[in-house]
């Protein structure tokens, strides 16, 4: 278990862990493997997921189960609420799909989506959009939240997610 307090930390293994933040605003890479994230504590905290494997339909990433993320779902991003950075996974996009593509608020729908179950909510990632040679691959579950794509939107107008 590593445990983050107003930290950072970076799981570099590629075997499943499992990661708990602490009460501060901790950033958090769980990387390779399908780990595990307890959130729940406080404080603002950022999940990152690396490009770590060009190859791979999630860039090497797990599908991550993560507890205790906290949004209003209001379209503004406030002072307690969780983030999620796909940086690094949509500037790989952008560089594979070529062609001058530039992910935006408008478009990130055809590379992102988000269903539930009526408890829980799974985030998707398709890398080539509609492209064909890949499909929509669930990367993130989080629990206790119901959000679908609409809301997604707002997650990604405040902020929330960005990229």
């Amino acid at each position: 278990v590593d445990t983050a307090g107003g930290q950072t930390v970076n799981d570099i293994g590629l075997a499943a862990s499992r990661i708990r933040g602490g009460v501060g605003d901790d950033t958090i890479a769980g990387n390779g493997g399908n780990d595990t994230i307890n959130i729940s504590q406080g404080g603002s905290d950022t999940l990152v997921f690396n490009a770590i494997n060009t190859a791979d339909a999630r860039f090497g990433n797990g599908t991550d189960t993560v507890t205790g993320f906290i949004s209003n779902f209001d379209g503004a991003l406030d002072a307690n609420e969780d983030k999620i950075d796909l940086t690094a996974l949509i500037a790989q996009i952008e560089t594979d799909v070529g062609g001058g593509l530039v992910i935006d608020a408008d478009n990130i729908g055809n590379y992102l989506s988000a269903t539930n179950d009526g408890v829980n909510t799974t985030l998707k990632l398709d890398r080539d959009g509609a492209g064909g040679a890949y499909s929509s691959t669930d990367f993130l579950h989080l629990q206790g939240v119901v959000f679908d794509s609409t809301h997604l939107n707002y997650l990604v107008t405040s902020g929330q997610i960005f990229f």
